[in-house]
């Protein structure tokens, strides 16, 4: 261990601060007797590369690490301590640097990119120094152990800023690529040159890549070893690269991308017959300028700055997933959104149990994108593997786990490329540069039915029916069938991933709908959650386990094929833990404005005996904080926790929605209103509920002619002219006139904020559209109306009517037929005294003027 006089004083702060009693573990670059085997399962990757940059420890909330400490030797040189800095900043993780040298630390701030030079350093102010241990509880106060574990450190300006490394790759990437793309390379080459890049740079800093390597490429080439030679004067304080000077000449660039695609394989490097056509010497010079901080780009940071042996290789991965979504949503319209890394380490620390580990599970993504799911879940087998066998595993291991543990599935080419990249970058990052030189070519990943041996990553549709199992009946595979899936039904241990919630307009899959028809699997409203939900449980295991990041309608949805739906996925699963994040949705999901849930469970035949002791559901909801917001770390998360019995999901679909707002004493009133008289009882059989009609091309029938068309109302009060808008001159649906006539309580499909929907008691004649619905009441007393009125517009009846919508105050603020029938009715008994104080309440209320109702709705 480093005994310098800096290190000495680290000592001091571990004590001081009192991070010894929380989770301080020493950087390591391989488990032993200095890390627990439970360590290095959760946080092993980040120990692995803080010993690459040379750190000392590093300090974590639960798997978040947030404050990184280095020594430095006395004498350090300032190009030392920049370097340091920049090296702790591409962690990506840590929130700030404790860096000691001679006989000061130093607390930095990681929340600005390095700078590019050293004059640029003076900007660069530490937040706190500190020059002996008896000023550490004084001056570090803010840093105490407790401030850094309940978030407290965050909610601070000084560590506030958009500089970080993670946050500024994703950012410049994007910038990156419309440069490639205004110099008239199409984005998916611009995304394809920018990845080979990338890979080049990260096996060069790894020191796979050398001086060497690219001299052997350029042979007796005196023009190649002319430009490889050349010393080229370092423009800023990022690693040097020789293959920088590669860029200058494409015939040079396209012999290196051919000797990797000869060494490594085709899957990584090989260039398409486009790509070989358009990509010219012009684009090479901007990929340079930008990998060199040129000149040119004094407002891109990008690529000098990262050191990519310390970059975790999951926001590589992430970079892939951005390009994969910027390519194929770019009208955000195909119901499919880049899954943010805490989410996908969050659903796979809730699924990648030891219990689960132990087992060398086969894990798979149905939906996989990119891969951001199975990278994680590749780094999680590994680390476990390692943490058993207490050393790094060998290459022969680490590909094992790789061709046979991990798998996944998507029907676009591209997005499976991708994740043969992210995996291929996580494969190697766990090997020295000796071991990924000596292993020879990758193994191949990707498989779309043209080899008779099948790929871990196969291009298919997901819903594509199973092979048939081996011989042995216990899923061994003995033969392929080229239209089916690789896999028989109930191969896997794990179902992982963030599948589409919503169906795209006007696209229907064919092999969807075969697949759900031939299982008989109930969907509600082709909703894409609930299909895989349906096809995540047919690949598991009897005793596997699904974890899956599914739209909140999958659950929240009142209608009735959703809960024909719900009643019988849960019939067939143990559900192991829900979590609600529709408070939260916005704080990962910047783009996308659907809530969600993560729902785990595991397949077999759920207990609905009211006698049989049921072990309770865990339901936790995420809440919104200023700590999330500042983190985006679910370590800071506040997630309120209530146990709920699967078979009150089952039975009462509402406590979906209850348990996500409320709390067991909203669940008893609401279970106790379930014993009320329904207005479904009341609204006469002969004369059903309905929508109004719905504008289109075809002609309105002439009873719809006939009558004003309603466009919003006031609760009470003559009927306005304002309220009324032109007649139809086309319709798409047109529902009978019925519900235009007679005595009727129309009710808007739409919220007024702060009330909720509103209600009027009607007798006239009057057409309104979808927006509008009515409850025929011919044949009910005036008075028996009038309480469905006053029930609908009061308190009790409104909470009623939200805790049973799975819209209002969830996405779209709404509520739906299904919900209003099912609200509770009361009537007292003509002629009592009760019945005396319903009827002088409601002329009182009737009696209101207008004035004090404001539109409630219009459109």
């Amino acid at each position: 261990m480093n005994t310098t006089s800096g290190s000495r004083l680290l000592d001091a702060v571990y004590e001081g601060l009192d991070y010894q009693r929380g989770r301080l573990l020493q950087a390591t670059p391989s488990p032993g007797a200095a890390v627990s085997v439970e360590d290095w399962v959760d946080v092993g990757d980040w120990l692995l590369l803080a010993s690459r940059m040379g750190a000392d420890r590093l300090f974590f909330v639960e798997e978040d690490p947030v404050l990184v400490f280095t020594a430095l030797p006395d004498n350090a040189s300032l190009h030392q301590i920049v370097e340091a800095y920049k090296q702790a900043w591409c962690l990506t993780g840590p929130r700030y640097l404790f860096l000691a040298t001679g006989d000061e630390v130093r607390v930095y701030s990681l929340s600005q990119p390095p700078p590019k030079d050293l004059s640029a350093w003076v900007r660069f102010e530490p937040l706190r120094i500190v020059t002996s241990s008896v000023q550490i509880v004084e001056v570090l106060r803010e840093f105490q152990r407790d401030q850094i574990e309940s978030g407290q450190i965050f909610l601070n300006a000084e560590g506030a800023g958009r500089g970080r490394a993670d946050a500024t790759l994703l950012r410049d990437i994007s910038a990156a690529s419309q440069r490639l793309v205004e110099t008239g390379l199409d984005l998916r080459t611009a995304h394809g040159l920018i990845e080979r890049l990338i890979l080049v740079r990260y096996l060069e800093d790894r020191g796979v890549i050398t001086s060497e390597y690219l001299k052997e490429v350029a042979g007796g080439r005196k023009r190649w070893n002319r430009l490889l030679d050349r010393d080229v004067e370092r423009p800023n304080l990022g690693t040097p690269s020789v293959f920088l000077r590669v860029l200058s000449d494409i015939r040079l660039t396209n012999a290196v991308f051919a000797r990797l695609e000869r060494d490594f394989n085709g899957d990584l490097f090989a260039l398409t017959d486009h790509e070989q056509v358009v990509i010219q010497q012009r684009h090479l010079d901007v990929a340079q300028r930008l990998l060199s901080g040129g000149t040119d780009t004094e407002d891109v940071l990008f690529l000098w700055a990262y050191d990519f042996s310390v970059v975790p290789t999951s926001l590589i991965s992430n970079m892939y997933e951005q390009f994969y979504h910027d390519e194929i949503n770019p009208d955000k319209a195909t119901g499919t959104h880049y899954t943010p890394a805490e989410l996908v380490q969050f659903a796979l620390a809730q699924t990648l149990t030891p219990e689960t580990l132990r087992r060398t599970p086969r894990v798979i993504d149905p939906a996989c994108g990119s891969g951001a799911f199975l990278v994680e879940a590749y780094r999680y087998l590994v680390r476990f593997s390692a943490s058993v066998a207490a050393r790094s595993l060998t290459p022969a291991e680490l590909r094992r786990i790789l061709v046979e543990q991990v798998a996944g599935i998507d029907t676009n080419p591209e997005a499976i490329r991708l994740a043969a990249f992210s995996l291929y970058v996580a494969f190697l990052n766990y090997q020295t540069p000796q071991d990924i030189r000596l292993a020879g070519p990758l193994p191949r990943l990707v498989w779309s039915g043209a080899s008779d041996s099948p790929g871990s990553l196969v291009i298919v549709d997901a819903f594509t029916r199973s092979r048939a199992k081996g011989g042995d009946g216990q899923g061994t595979l003995v033969s392929f069938e080229r239209d089916a899936l690789p896999w028989p039904d109930g191969h896997f241990d794990v179902v992982i991933g963030n599948p589409p919630w919503t169906e795209p307009p006007s696209k229907r899959n064919p092999v969807l709908e075969r697949w759900l028809s031939d299982g008989g699997f109930s969907v509600g409203e082709r909703n894409p959650s609930q299909a895989f939900m349906w096809r995540s449980l047919a690949l598991l295991k009897p005793d596997g386990v699904g974890t899956l990041l599914v739209g909140a309608t999958a659950f929240l949805n009142s209608r009735g094929p959703s809960r024909i739906f719900l009643g019988s996925w849960l019939d067939h699963v143990r559900l192991r833990i829900l979590v609600n994040f529709t408070d939260v949705r916005g704080v990962f999901f910047s783009r996308a404005v659907a809530p969600f849930y993560l729902v785990s469970f595991t397949p077999g035949k759920a207990i609905n005996s009211k006698d049989t002791d049921e072990s309770p559901v865990e339901y936790y909801s995420a809440r919104p904080s200023s700590v999330l917001d500042r983190t985006h770390s679910m370590a800071f998360a506040r997630l309120d926790r209530r146990l709920v019995i699967q078979r009150s999901l089952r039975e009462k679909p509402y406590i979906w929605k209850v348990y996500g707002w409320g709390n067991h004493n909203d669940a008893a009133l609401m279970t106790r209103l379930d014993s009320e008289q329904t207005l479904a009882d009341l609204v006469p059989l002969s004369h059903k509920p309905g929508y109004g009609y719905q504008r289109g091309l075809k002609a309105p029938s002439a009873a719809l002619r006939g009558l004003r068309s309603l466009r919003t109302f006031k609760p009470w009060g003559v009927l306005e002219d304002s309220w009324f808008e032109s007649k139809p001159s086309g319709v798409k649906r047109d529902p009978s006139d019925e519900i235009y006539r007679g005595q009727r309580i129309v009710v808007t499909q739409g919220v007024k904020a702060g009330f909720g929907p509103l209600a009027r008691l009607a007798t006239e004649d009057f057409s309104f559209r979808h927006i509008i619905y009515a409850l025929p009441l011919r044949g009910v007393p005036p008075w028996v109306a009038k309480v469905v009125l006053a029930t609908l517009l009061s308190s009790l009846g409104r909470y009623r009517l939200f805790m049973l919508s799975g819209s209002w105050g969830v996405w779209h603020d709404c509520v739906y037929i299904e919900d209003v029938l099912r609200l509770p009715i009361r009537l007292p008994k003509e002629g009592t005294s009760e019945f005396s104080v319903w009827s002088q309440r409601l002329t009182s209320l009737r009696k209101q003027p207008t004035s004090r109702w404001r539109t409630g709705f219009s459109h």
